[in-house]
């Protein structure tokens, strides 16, 4: 997901969306110990997305003072 398409999302949309974010970068993180994937591409895209979503919340958050 890019910031675009995050930003037009509402806060409960995006903490829904950490919350699923946050799952996939357990899951993967065990796949990844286990040897059942190889690559650590999909992981590293998840913590971007988890980052974005903190970013927007937190700008959010800081325009509300």
């Amino acid at each position: 997901m890019n910031i675009t398409e995050l930003s037009q999302k509402t806060k409960e949309e995006l903490l829904k969306l950490l919350d699923e974010k946050r799952s996939d970068v357990q899951d993967l993180k065990m796949q990844m110990a286990s040897g059942k994937i190889k690559s650590a591409k999909s992981l590293k895209e998840s913590k971007k997305d988890i980052a974005r979503i903190f970013t927007l919340l937190n700008q959010e958050k800081d325009s509300q003072k």
